[in-house]
């Protein structure tokens, strides 16, 4: 199947995506190309579960995937032209989750607890006796970071209202209006009227506002004089680039033609290529689907990141921005710390997500993210 995709057809050149499939509909291959650059190839080959077992990228990258009888993976491996790049070791319990993740490259193992609702509670690194990071869940459902649940303060609704480090203002509707933290620095936070988040106010007084489409998906994002506008194709980003803010000229007319970024996703939310006007990158994502790799056209890893279990970057290596994806659906701005979530926003230091769910606000939902490995 070949199919192109304008990005706008005033603006940019076309992209062109080969997408072939096999008879049970498995992407056998993918291929993307822009203008007058390189094209960029993914082959796959899969078990007959259907999951993915190699996947052969530019500059004899591969990744390899291995399951057990029940279908779980249990080790994954990433090579560039033959040498290693990425080991990991899964290991499962008999109710299918995620006890340990061993890294063979440097023989770290992290261990996983949950609750007897299968909620992870807690992740330890080399079994030390102080490296514990928990999310402790009361019983309606309010996160902790400690195991005696005593660090935060919550009240109705399950809105949190103060932890160590700030306290938390909300609307009417639930959403968080402000926060102040114990230094004094506040942030402010604005919505539309049908609850999508409109500006955030910084401490220093910068404003970031944004714009959406009438679907609710985020079309653009601006900041000190910079626009950034989103182009989808469904349910992800197809294309992003800069343009001058509040410009009264179309944003065709200021466009910065050079800082258009393609994304090429998987069917669904997992995205495998980053494609410039510098060239093409690869992007290896783990079994949940959450990008941990970067490689450019040589085989050359030029990012990477490790998240923790509320989805904070703990450790990364190049531009932390090089690829903003975090948790499948997540895409970070680096501008107000919050991750955007299609119709809402995640605070990855909070384990919270600043507004209410919209589909379940009629239900009083909790605002809590189920996380489970």
């Amino acid at each position: 199947m070949t199919y192109a995709l304008p990005l706008h057809m005033f603006l940019f050149d076309r992209i062109l995506f080969n997408v072939t499939r096999n008879e049970l509909g498995n992407v056998l291959q993918m291929t993307a190309s822009r203008s007058e650059q390189a094209q960029w190839t993914a082959s796959m080959q899969y078990n007959e579960l259907g999951q993915e077992i190699e996947r052969i990228l530019p500059g004899d990258v591969i990744s390899k995937w291995q399951y057990d009888i029940t279908g779980r993976p249990t080790h994954h491996r990433v090579s560039s032209q033959s040498r290693d790049k990425r080991r990991r070791a899964y290991n499962w319990d008999v109710n299918h989750q995620l006890r340990s993740m061993v890294n063979e490259l440097t023989g770290v193992k992290v261990t996983y607890g949950y609750d007897e609702f299968s909620n992870l509670v807690w992740a330890n690194q080399d079994s030390r006796q102080f490296d514990f990071l928990y999310r402790s869940v009361d019983d309606v459902g309010n996160l902790y970071e400690t195991k005696d649940k005593k660090d935060r303060v919550y009240g109705a609704g399950s809105r949190l209202l103060e932890t160590k480090d700030a306290k938390f203002s909300y609307d009417e509707e639930g959403n968080l209006v402000e926060k102040v933290e114990h230094n004094g620095d506040t942030w402010q936070y604005e919505y539309y009227g049908n609850g999508m988040m409109s500006k955030v106010i910084r401490p220093d007084l910068t404003e970031v506002t944004f714009k959406y489409d009438t679907l609710g998906r985020r079309i653009e994002k601006c900041s000190e004089g910079r626009a950034t506008h989103f182009v989808w194709d469904g349910n992800t980003i197809l294309h992003e680039y800069l343009s001058q803010a509040n410009s009264v000229e179309n944003a065709s007319q200021t466009a910065d033609l050079d800082s258009l970024v393609t994304w090429v996703f998987n069917d669904g939310f997992v995205p495998s290529a980053k494609i410039t006007s510098e060239g093409n990158y690869s992007i290896i994502s783990d079994y949940l689907g959450t990008p941990v790799e970067a490689y450019d056209e040589q085989g050359h890893k030029v990012w990477s990141a490790e998240l923790d279990v509320y989805g904070r970057v703990k450790e990364f290596t190049g531009d932390k921005d090089f690829i903003p994806f975090r948790y499948q659906g997540q895409y970070e701005d680096v501008e107000i710390g919050l991750y955007y979530n299609r119709f809402r926003y995640y605070d990855p230091v909070l384990g919270n997500y600043t507004q209410v769910d919209p589909i379940l606000k009629a239900k009083k939902a909790n605002r809590k993210i189920r996380f489970r490995l």
